[in-house]
């Protein structure tokens, strides 16, 4: 890694900081499951995989850990869940990009795909065998929310809303947002 990739790690990892630090990456919820929040934290991380490649995006997540390790909610097991979401988002992205060199869609998709399925795993684990106890806030939460009192049903909704979330959150703020910062960032250099 050159002095260029550090400094632009640097820079995005004080970038996930600032965010964290004046609550923007707290702001944004998803309705019904406003547990779950739209994390602008992870754009850094995301933008660095555009720009640099996955070793430097790996390195702006794991600050961004670090960072929520020390000032998170839910600590450990919330930054685990956050980290987790982060990785599989960058590591679906590049593995899509290297199987497919057909744009950024099949890595987009690819991205989505694995971040669902990890994160499906992650919150299964957390719901049945790490904290049960929180399996009866969210069928509490969904059950107000919808008036289903089947509690299969209900546990199935947390599952499909949470795959959804998952989802929208890597199209539209992860690959979103850093698109433009990426296309903005190209064109200044271009420029100069």
């Amino acid at each position: 890694m050159d002095t260029r990739k550090y400094t632009a790690i640097a820079l995005l990892s004080s970038t996930v900081l600032a965010i964290r630090l004046s609550g923007a990456d707290r702001w944004l919820r998803f309705p019904i499951l406003t547990y779950l929040h739209f994390d602008l934290c992870e754009i850094p991380s995301f933008t660095a995989l555009l720009l640099y490649g996955l070793p430097e995006s790996m390195a702006v997540a794991t600050i961004h850990f670090i960072v929520l390790m020390l000032s998170g909610e839910f600590v450990p097991i919330g930054p685990i869940m956050k980290y987790l979401a982060v990785i599989s988002t960058l590591i679906g992205y590049w593995i899509g990009a290297k199987l497919c060199n057909k744009g950024n869609l099949p890595a987009l998709i690819t991205s989505c795909i694995l971040r669902v399925i990890v994160m499906t795993g992650a919150n299964w684990a957390l719901l049945f065998l790490i904290e049960p106890s929180f399996l009866q806030f969210v069928v509490n939460m969904l059950n107000v929310a919808t008036q289903i009192n089947n509690v299969f049903l209900i546990i199935l909704l947390a599952f499909v809303l949470t795959g959804i979330y998952n989802a929208i959150h890597v199209i539209v703020i992860n690959y979103g947002v850093s698109m433009i910062i990426v296309r903005r960032i190209r064109e200044l250099q271009r420029r100069s």
